[in-house]
């Protein structure tokens, strides 16, 4: 009797799977990527990639079918854009600012915050922030940037190709620099 609900069960979870991907076919398969797999989509092929060879892959799939394409990965599909002008056309605009579900993770912990929020409020909160990271307050900043790079440098120069954890030192890095450049105060941090 168990194994007969099991099996039931699994008919009705691959037909749901069959179903959802015949869906995501019909939404977006008129846009242009690397042939698909039904079940799979991609992923068979995607998954053999490690990053390098995946970006490159990614620029011949440009090459061949054009600034946007579409990659499809079992339950998931990404429309990659590498047209700055695509880019504009979809940051610029209220319609498609909603985060992607994988973004769920972090409301909890962020709130309804720029980097989380969509629709009316995120662009006024956008607008309002704008004002603040216009290119001429940022050219001010950029000794800053600058000096504190330098900083950076040397002390990944000190490691001379040994490996290192640049998670620390970036922090530092930003420690340095939002306190100079917000506050006014040299925290030398990375010294």
């Amino acid at each position: 009797m168990i194994v007969y609900v099991l099996l039931i069960a699994l008919c009705v979870l691959i037909i749901r799977f069959v179903a959802f991907r015949y869906h995501m076919y019909r939404t977006i398969g008129h846009i242009p990527g690397p042939p698909v797999n039904f079940l799979f989509g991609n992923a068979l092929e995607l998954v053999r990639y490690d990053t390098h060879v995946f970006f490159e892959k990614l620029i011949e799939y440009f090459n061949r079918y054009g600034t946007i394409i579409r990659l499809d990965m079992l339950n998931k599909s990404w429309i990659v854009f590498s047209s700055a002008n695509d880019v504009e056309r979809i940051i610029s605009s209220n319609e498609f600012n909603r985060k992607s579900l994988d973004y769920g993770i972090l409301d909890e912990w962020l709130g309804n915050g720029i980097l989380l929020d969509h629709g009316n409020s995120w662009f006024t909160n956008r607008r309002a922030l704008t004002g603040a990271f216009h290119f001429k307050i940022l050219d001010s900043y950029v000794p800053v940037f600058e000096e504190q790079a330098d900083v950076l440098v040397d002390k990944l120069l000190e490691h001379s190709g040994a490996p290192v954890d640049v998670f620390a030192l970036v922090k530092l890095y930003t420690l340095d620099v939002i306190l100079e450049t917000s506050m006014g105060v040299r925290c030398r941090a990375q010294v």
